[in-house]
């Protein structure tokens, strides 16, 4: 299971936030890329990548979390 959204780390703005789960509900890993906003919608690819989206970036992860590439957009 894959959430995302915001969360606030160090400071008064959210970052991207993408948590991964098994299936007993155990977290695997948590991504947190400091962008103002939040991943509003996810997909996923036949590979494992993770693909975290919202108003200002979407974020390309692999299986693990590792952050493989970012496109920074505007949004609205």
């Amino acid at each position: 299971v894959y959430v995302v959204g915001g969360s606030y780390g160090s400071g008064s703005i959210p970052d991207f936030t993408t948590i991964k789960y098994n299936s007993s509900g155990v977290q695997q890993w948590i991504a947190r890329y400091n962008e103002r906003g939040y991943a509003t919608s996810i997909a996923l690819d036949d590979s494992g990548n993770v693909y975290a989206s919202g108003s200002t970036a979407t974020i390309k992860y692999n299986s693990y979390g590792t952050v493989k590439w970012v496109a920074n957009h505007s949004g609205g």
